[in-house]
């Protein structure tokens, strides 16, 4: 299938349910738990927002061949494919679910959220297996906290990749937030992360990321509005070293 999302589904309060098409895998998302109320803008995968964005040579000021998305991978499952999956029911807020997809891949995953003593609480945990030459599984994991009363949250997130020929590449991220309803239009949410990526794109090249979001919802339209700023940085331990990339988005989102 080459739209985003085709399938049908099969759904039982006692035996879970089965979907078949194109849609989430197991795995997909399982790195994204978020709470913030930020997430439209700023969550654990951030090479969503400038994965295309090249870096620049620190000494000619050349682009080189090197993507935001090559340096920050937070490994999150194996996307939007056509698969076979199958979500159990809930058990105390948890459920788990499996996917197969073509080429012998496959992932598992676990989910779980709850609320209580004012707290908000979901956790996520996953394995792949991308089939992808020189690399084996993918292991993912997250989880988000919200004080209802208070709207401060905290959220983080890791992910690694097992491979044969380098260091394993790895994933971390974290972010502080307070939601609000501080306006009679809707809630408001603002956030700072801090992302950091070890061995990528190479063996021993680390990149951190610094993330300031504000989002502002309107309930009565089902909009949100957005402003990110963001600070990507990348040491090389080979040649050539690369400037910094700073990201301004602002935007919105309308439901419907």
């Amino acid at each position: 299938f080459d739209q985003r999302k085709v399938e049908v589904s099969l759904d039982s309060k006692g035996f879970g349910r089965f979907t078949l098409g194109k849609g989430d895998t197991a795995s997909f998302n399982t790195g994204a738990a978020d709470l913030s109320g930020t997430g439209v803008i700023a969550y654990a995968t951030i090479s969503d927002n400038a994965g295309g964005m090249l870096f620049r040579e620190e000494d000619s000021g050349a682009l080189t061949d090197i993507r935001v998305l090559d340096a920050f991978n937070n490994w999150d499952g194996l996307g939007r494919q056509s698969r076979v999956r199958y979500d159990s029911p809930k058990f105390y807020g948890a459920s788990l679910s499996g996917s197969i997809l073509s080429d012998d891949r496959y992932d598992a995953a676990l989910r779980w959220g709850g609320k209580g003593n004012g707290l908000k609480a979901v956790a996520y945990a996953a394995v792949a297996d991308p089939k992808e030459s020189g690399d084996d599984l993918n292991y993912t994991g997250s989880m988000s906290v919200l004080h209802e009363d208070t709207g401060l949250n905290l959220t983080f997130s890791a992910g690694t990749r097992e491979r044969d020929n380098q260091s394993d590449p790895y994933n971390l991220y974290g972010k502080i937030g307070w939601l609000k309803n501080l306006s009679p239009v809707g809630w408001t949410a603002f956030s700072v992360d801090y992302t950091r990526s070890m061995n990528l794109p190479t063996d021993n090249d680390d990149g951190y990321s610094v993330g300031l979001a504000a989002v502002q919802s309107f309930e009565k339209f089902g909009t949100e509005l957005y402003a990110l700023y963001r600070l990507h940085s990348l040491d090389r331990d080979v040649e050539p070293g690369v400037h910094d990339i700073n990201l301004l988005s602002i935007g919105a989102r309308v439901k419907f």
